[in-house]
């Protein structure tokens, strides 16, 4: 049996082409799965609930909105359905 021969070095005029590396993954969307949104009535259903939600889902809404133009905003965002 012959032995394998040594790895060489490539000579400095060699035309081959370099390796490349594959290209990274995409990044992960900006809204993964959501949790489920607030209540619209009841209990759970306050300014702060959908507050807290429009922020997780990157809905923006101005400070002096009230829970019901928040819920429109997400509506409009298309990050909740409409009922």
């Amino acid at each position: 049996m012959s032995e394998p021969e040594p790895d060489s070095k490539p000579d400095a005029d060699d035309e081959s082409e370099p390796v490349q590396e594959p290209a990274p993954d995409p990044e992960p969307e900006s809204n993964p799965a959501l949790p489920p949104p607030p209540p619209r009535r009841g209990r759970g259903s306050g300014i702060d609930s959908w507050q807290a939600w429009a922020n997780i889902a990157k809905v923006p809404y101005d400070p002096d909105d009230g829970r019901n133009d928040i819920i429109d905003a997400c509506i409009r965002a298309g990050v909740l359905d409409a009922e």
